[in-house]
């Protein structure tokens, strides 16, 4: 089997897999926490680790790790196109 055909047949049999979740600058979400706290507010930024949070009527912004989380809650982005 040549080094073509090896890497090929690998490339053919791994299953292409796309984020089952993806974050929006400006999304509305409700993160519940493992201590069974939730809070609801808008992403103003996010990374592996993290996701900063803007909660209405506050002017901080709230830091949240993401191995404190338990899920997230958000609406089904209409058009799913755009994102």
């Amino acid at each position: 089997m040549t080094e073509q055909t090896k890497r090929s047949s690998k490339q053919s049999v791994a299953p292409t897999r796309e984020k089952p979740y993806k974050f929006r600058k400006g999304q509305e979400v409700k993160v519940a926490f493992l201590d069974g706290k939730s809070i609801t507010g808008k992403i103003h930024q996010f990374s592996r680790y993290h996701i900063v949070l803007e909660l209405q009527g506050k002017e901080e912004l709230i830091t949240v790790f993401k191995h404190a989380i338990k899920y997230i809650v958000s609406k089904k982005p209409e058009d799913i196109s755009t994102i």
